[in-house]
């Protein structure tokens, strides 16, 4: 089960939309590349990215762990 916490946590440090495009695009990565990072589809992460979907919590803790990845090695 993943922690309410750790959840939480990743909530209040998800980039907002246009950010999270810009971070996986600065890293030269499509949303293949990344989804497959991700353990998700191509379609789930342009989906996050767009805002037409929300990532479930267990997702969410890996995106956000990803995205903040990606803005370090900038």
């Amino acid at each position: 089960m993943t922690d309410v916490a750790e959840v939480l946590r990743a909530k209040r440090e998800l980039p907002p939309l246009d950010d999270r495009r810009r971070a996986r695009e600065e890293a030269g990565l499509s949303t293949a590349q990344f989804g497959e990072i991700l353990g998700v589809a191509a379609a789930t992460v342009s989906r996050w990215e767009s805002g037409a979907r929300y990532p479930r919590p267990r997702n969410l803790i890996r995106y956000v762990q990803a995205l903040q990845a990606l803005d370090a090695l900038r």
